[in-house]
């Protein structure tokens, strides 16, 4: 898995402030490597996680985050059957 991330003057929200993301992902061993990217970048935050797509829906109004990394394959709710929602 790689990450790529846009050049700054592109990733910034309309408001200024950092781009909240939320992961949902149904290994810890994942969201923790996405957490720590996200937190390394300097221009996200991690606004919560989530261990698999039916989390995810309770949790994202909440939350409120701007981007969503969705883990495709997961058990209760896979992330394709989560999106929509």
């Amino acid at each position: 898995m790689t990450l790529s991330t846009a050049p700054r003057e592109n990733v910034a929200s309309p408001s200024g402030e950092p781009i909240r993301v939320m992961v949902v992902d149904d290994s810890s061993v994942i969201r923790g490597i996405v957490s720590r990217w996200i937190d390394a970048s300097g221009e996200m935050v991690l606004a919560g996680v989530a261990v698999n797509g039916s989390d995810a829906v309770k949790r994202v109004v909440a939350l409120q985050p701007d981007i969503i990394v969705l883990d495709i394959e997961m058990p209760e709710m896979d992330g394709i059957t989560a999106l929509p929602q």
